[in-house]
């Protein structure tokens, strides 16, 4: 493990198309601001784990009737990025475009949004945007208030 400091501005990256930056530090947590290519998955981890559990009955399924999908793949993922990029673009298109404190995850048409908005009238607009975008088959409000 690489192990590295940085100060509240400052980036860390990672191959040609992944930038860290740290974006501020509150007490014992800290904020983290990524930006990397559409088809570069990015989770948290307890958002990582619950996808893997989620998907491995359908894992098994799959790979029974010989489907041979990876782990880490979703069952469309070329839905899942166009999906990631019309709920961007919907949250831009509200005034929602402060995307270092905003993240949108989808796999297989769940959608999670997770971050901290300015205020709860944002976060209420947020989820309301979501909600409505076609494709969105379940949505996942893991919002700071």
């Amino acid at each position: 493990m690489l192990v590295l400091s940085r100060k509240v501005g400052e980036e860390i990256v990672v191959g040609d198309d992944v930038r860290i930056r740290l974006l501020a530090i509150h007490g014992n947590q800290v904020r983290l601001g990524i930006s990397a290519p559409v088809n570069v998955p990015i989770h948290r981890s307890e958002v990582y784990c619950r996808i893997q559990s989620e998907s491995q009955p359908t894992e098994r399924a799959g790979a029974a009737e010989g489907e041979g999908r990876t782990s880490q793949e979703s069952p469309d993922s070329n839905a899942d990025d166009d999906l990631g990029r019309r709920l961007r673009s919907a949250l831009h298109q509200q005034g929602i475009s402060n995307t270092e404190s905003l993240a949108v995850e989808v796999y297989s048409g769940k959608v999670t949004i997770s971050g901290r908005l300015p205020s709860t009238r944002a976060k209420a607009l947020c989820v309301e945007c979501c909600r409505h975008i076609a494709g969105v088959r379940q949505l996942i409000d893991m919002l700071d208030k």
